[in-house]
């Protein structure tokens, strides 16, 4: 697993100015560009995987977006306690302030952690396994999925979380300035809208480049399985 070449990757085709800007102009479009830079790195994953290292062309936005919304809803399937931890957070500290929410992130604070390291690999493994198969039950075949992560050698499964914990933190800044902006909204509008300029172009061109990434080091994964296999 190297995450050194796949943050290179977007920027190593000859027509890389024109995709990466599409896939930023995508992630200014929220739900459905989203959804469609799913279905993309999707087909990054299975060129990926097919030994095949070009960025795919845009050239069917209703098939990727169909296709997205197959990837979105693995996403959901895998990372739905973190989902349920981000609204109870918010219920938290709507009800208690910041001592109650400190304590609640504090009590479930481990065990969310464990769940992440657990739940990377096998959503990576089910993402790339869908993306060659084209077979969606694949993100609910835990037993196959614990396969994929206990057959290789214990430190590629090291490498994996790893990596993809790495690009994750990557793509959370994004919506972290995004975030911090619409609270500073409150305070101070002006200095709000003047960052939100500064963020307008670079966020979006950010969220689309490690999106790539993040499904080249899935693509990454399934070379493995397939050899395996």
């Amino acid at each position: 697993m190297n995450v050194f070449e796949a943050l290179q990757y977007p920027f190593q085709d000859k027509e890389w100015v024109g995709k990466t800007l599409t896939a930023a102009l995508l992630a200014f479009i929220p739900v459905v560009g989203w959804i469609i830079l799913l279905g993309y790195g999707l087909r990054v994953t299975r060129q990926i995987t097919a030994g095949n290292t070009r960025l795919p062309r845009w050239v069917n936005f209703g098939r990727d977006f169909s296709v997205g919304v197959m990837v979105a809803t693995g996403v959901v399937i895998y990372l739905l306690p973190l989902i349920i931890f981000a609204c109870l957070t918010t219920i938290v500290w709507s009800i208690g302030g910041g001592e109650i929410l400190l304590l609640f992130c504090c009590c479930v604070g481990l065990p969310l952690l464990i769940y992440i390291l657990i739940a990377l690999p096998l959503f990576y493994s089910a993402t790339a396994t869908y993306a060659v198969t084209n077979d969606f039950s694949a993100f609910f075949d835990l037993g196959d999925r614990i396969n994929d992560i206990t057959t290789p050698p214990p430190g590629r499964v090291a490498e994996l979380v790893l990596s993809a914990i790495f690009l994750l933190a990557l793509t959370a800044i994004p919506g972290s300035l995004g975030g911090a902006v619409a609270l500073l909204l409150f305070s101070d509008p002006v200095l709000a809208c003047l960052c939100l300029l500064v963020l307008l172009v670079p966020a979006p061109y950010l969220t689309g480049i490690l999106n790539m990434a993040n499904f080249h080091l899935i693509g990454q994964w399934g070379k493995i399985i397939e050899v395996r296999r």
